[in-house]
This record gives structure tokens, sequence and C-alpha cells, in this order.
């Protein structure tokens, strides 16, 4: 991301900063959701993360994909309900007690 960020403000490119600083916010939530310890901002992370990709899709035309919406408001849902993230529920968690 950082490296992304780099090339486009080298280039001038401005137009893309508001992807750049979407997919920063969706680090965010990756992080505060989908690991292992709860994290009392994980709504705020996500609103944030909502907000901007909001504005992609108003200024850009870019398309709420399902994924999106899952988090948006599934795994909000899911975390504020549990009290714990996701990363427990990680198939890849699954795959490793198999090898």
């Amino acid at each position: 991301m950082d490296e992304l960020a780099k090339v486009l403000e080298v280039n001038e490119k401005e137009d893309y900063l508001p992807f750049i600083d979407t997919l920063e916010s969706f680090e965010e939530v990756v992080e505060t959701c989908f690991g292992y310890s709860y994290n009392e901002n994980f709504e705020e992370k996500i609103e944030i993360f909502e907000k901007k990709w909001m504005h992609l899709k108003q200024n850009f035309n870019i398309a709420i994909p399902n994924k999106c919406h899952i988090i948006f408001t599934h795994v909000k849902e899911f975390i504020f309900v549990k009290k714990m993230p996701l990363g427990y529920l990680s198939e890849q968690l699954q795959d490793k007690k198999f090898r």
C-alpha cells in the first residue's frame, strides 16, 4: 500500500488517492475484526471503511460488492453480539488442524 501511494503521489495522480485511503481503511478493519483479540473500536473502523466506500460509489460509480455489505452489516453484528473477532472462525485455522 505504501509503495502504491508513493508511486501515485510522485505521478501526481490525486484521483487515485481516495482508493488508497479506502484500502488503508480496509486494512484497519482486517486488523480490528479478523484477528484474535477483541478490539472495542471495531464498529468505528467498519463505519469509516463504509463511509469511504460510499464516497467511491458516489464519486467513481464503484459498486458495493456483497463482501463489503457483509462487513458493513453482518460482521459488525456478529462481533457486537459475540464480543469476539472472526479470527477464531477462520478456515485457515481449521485447515492447519488437519494437516
